[in-house]
């Protein structure tokens, strides 16, 4: 059985586990030989019970035909909840779309988040900062709001002390019943926008509607993704700027690069086992080794605050078929972003970085440029991946200074 560690020891992990998960991999990690070293595992000792309590995130009545449209809320406390402010669990419509491109075929479905707000109403409408997680896990019970991990990178008390409201997602398919877009950008980007939606609906709430969007790791993905979306599928949010922080923008580039972190396998099976259920042509069974299959779906519904089961013994690779090739190949390729925004994007970079180099991050900027785009592109030498938004307060002061001059109309756009 999967065992459950207490909420200490998984931020713990969280914070360890976050770096590998920036790099949105599925890489050669799972291809390199270990066998010999760890216990085996099997269908049985790797089962997973899930006794969550989903109620807040089904709805019975009949869904709206549009999305972003908030259809619950309830209190929410936590222990990170800045003090006097107001917490808000919220349940709203988005667009399922399916991932293989047929729009005809999307539906409206269900998504989760939170927000954050002043004790009272401030006397003019309040500015948005829109929060896109890390991740957290694939599995329906792995939503932030369920896990209690919502406000990690998150400095929450100064956009609280900036009369901020802040809004988080967990993204369709954790929390609520739907197939989880992981790592695929358009998904992410629209429960990201459809949050926002939805929270300028709360009568609890006096907003602007100006929006400035912050991710980290996956989520600095999901933002970069949230600007390039957000002219066509959500007019209505005035998206003023966009942060991405240390974001995983080539994920081909990072295959390869795990194959010395043995977490590497577990964001492998992530994303093998979401893209199984988001793209027809992809199968989890054709890539993954088949003495690795019961490990990788027991992996697939572990959460990353979770202890996870030993990769099983004499299995020296996760994989029967290189990721590079076929459908999974391409469909990886087509979520790495290209920035077509017109708004003002911020990319934060720490130099001590190894998990998303900053030679790596260059690449992305220096294509982004070529193509005749501008963007503030900053490096911080002593940062490292998880030390950029826990450790490095000159980023912070940036990450504040940027959103402020967003929030006033100033262009702020560093030459880069």
């Amino acid at each position: 059985m999967v065992t459950i560690l207490s909420r200490n020891a998984g931020v713990f992990r969280f914070i360890a586990f976050a770096a590998v998960i920036a790099l949105m991999a599925f890489s050669f990690s799972g291809c390199s030989n270990n066998s010999g070293t760890e216990s085996g595992a099997t269908s049985d000792d790797t089962a997973v019970t899930d006794t969550t309590d989903y109620s807040f995130y089904e709805y019975d009545g009949e869904l709206p035909t549009a999305p972003g449209k908030l259809l619950k809320t309830e209190p929410w406390t936590s222990d990170s909840l800045p003090a006097g402010a107001r917490g808000f669990k919220i349940l709203y419509t988005t667009t399922i779309s399916p991932a293989d491109g047929d729009a005809s075929a999307s539906k409206i479905g269900l998504a989760s988040g939170f927000v954050i707000a002043q004790a009272e109403n401030a006397e003019k409408p309040q500015d948005i900062v829109a929060w896109a997680h890390g991740t957290s896990g694939v599995a329906r019970r792995c939503a932030p709001t369920i896990l209690g991990n919502e406000l990690f990178g998150v400095p929450a008390q100064e956009v609280y002390d900036k009369g901020w409201v802040l809004v988080g997602t967990d993204y369709y398919g954790m929390g609520t019943d739907e197939p989880n877009p992981y790592l695929a950008g358009v998904g992410e980007a629209h429960s990201m926008l459809d949050a926002v939606r939805a929270a300028k609906e709360m009568s609890e709430l006096s907003l602007s509607g100006k929006t400035v969007v912050w991710g980290h790791s996956q989520g600095g993905g999901t933002a970069i993704w949230t600007g390039i979306e957000a002219a066509t599928y959500a007019p209505d949010v005035d998206l003023v700027g966009v942060v991405g922080e240390a974001p995983a923008t080539d994920s081909i580039g990072l295959l390869g690069s795990l194959d010395v972190i043995g977490e590497g396998r577990i964001v492998s099976a992530y994303t093998i086992w979401a893209f199984d259920k988001l793209y027809s042509d992809v199968s989890f069974e054709e890539y993954i080794a088949d003495g690795a299959s019961d490990w990788a779906k027991a992996a697939a519904e572990t959460c990353i605050i979770e202890e996870f089961t030993d990769f099983p013994e004499g299995v020296e690779s996760l994989w029967k078929k290189d990721p590079l090739t076929g459908a999974f190949g391409e469909r990886v390729r087509e979520n790495i972003p290209v920035w077509t925004a017109d708004v003002p994007l911020f990319v934060a970079q720490g130099e001590a970085d190894t998990l998303v180099p900053a030679s790596m991050q260059d690449k992305w900027i220096e294509t982004q440029k070529a193509a005749g785009k501008t963007m503030w592109y900053e490096k911080y030498p002593d940062a490292t991946h998880v030390g950029l938004v826990l450790e490095t307060p000159k980023f912070n002061e940036d990450l504040i200074k940027f959103t402020t001059a967003r929030f006033n109309g100033e262009e702020f756009l560093v030459a880069y």
